[in-house]
């Protein structure tokens, strides 16, 4: 089973943990409230969040995914609301944040439990309320942008107010080793992306599906580059991550 994002972007799997993720999906896609996705890093969080833009009836308004773990506070607020000309030593125009440039459309907040509790709570006010203020404005900025939030983290570290507005609809995208029916489908998948046809044997689609892929499908779309692109023996590449994996602390 594969759910189409987009001529290039898909999401694969026919487990019974996928088939109620694309259920999710179809049913939050065209609704204006929030969403929240959790999982472990790799398994395909950012998928999800463009599958319910660019499936659903926001498809053609702008679509922006901000990682809230690479910038400051200071910057992230910058981002998100944009400032007014002046407010700062380089503010030499006016700029829109990322809420007011995704009118219409959808904004996809990746580690959001990485926000400060003061841009939570700046947070909380845009997403409740649809606008916020600019750095140095006293002049709300109304928005319609679509909120989808995504996080590995433990999900306590979002204020409860802020989590119960994100989690109105909500999203669990399962772990690689809780799928492991779909590591054949992802390795065809992987392998036919790369390649027009690569000679996987039943013995190595069981071998694959043993390991527990702690790095989740990136892991292991990582490890079908290194056998399809760079012609890496297959049951090299596979030791080489068991070893990896228990030398992790």
């Amino acid at each position: 089973m594969v759910y189409i994002i987009n001529d290039k972007e898909r999401i694969v799997g026919e487990s019974q943990a996928m088939k109620e993720v694309f259920d999710k999906i179809r049913k939050l896609k065209d609704l204006n409230i929030p969403v929240l996705i959790t999982g472990e890093t790799g398994t395909g969080k950012y998928l999800v969040a463009r599958a319910l833009h660019y499936t659903g009836k926001r498809s053609q308004a702008p679509y922006h995914s901000l990682n809230c773990g690479a910038l400051t506070e200071t910057l992230i607020e910058e981002e998100l609301f944009g400032h007014k000309k002046g407010s700062f030593t380089d503010a030499r125009e006016d700029r829109k944040g990322f809420f007011e440039a995704c009118n219409g459309g959808s904004l996809n907040l990746d580690e959001v439990t990485m926000l400060s509790p003061s841009s939570q709570s700046k947070l909380l006010t845009a997403v409740e309320y649809n606008y916020s203020y600019r750095i140095g404005d006293t002049t709300p900025r109304l928005h319609n942008t679509r909120m989808i939030a995504s996080t590995n983290q433990d999900i306590k570290l979002l204020r409860p107010d802020l989590y119960h507005r994100l989690a109105v609809g909500m999203v669990k995208v399962p772990a690689l080793r809780y799928r492991k029916d779909d590591i054949p489908l992802l390795m065809q998948h992987f392998a036919q992306t790369m390649s027009d046809a690569y000679p996987f044997a039943d013995a190595d689609y069981t071998a694959f599906s043993l390991y527990d892929w702690t790095g989740n499908v990136r892991q292991l779309k990582h490890a079908i580059e290194r056998i399809v692109v760079l012609g890496e023996d297959k049951m090299s590449v596979l030791e080489r991550m068991i070893n990896e994996t228990s030398k992790v602390p």
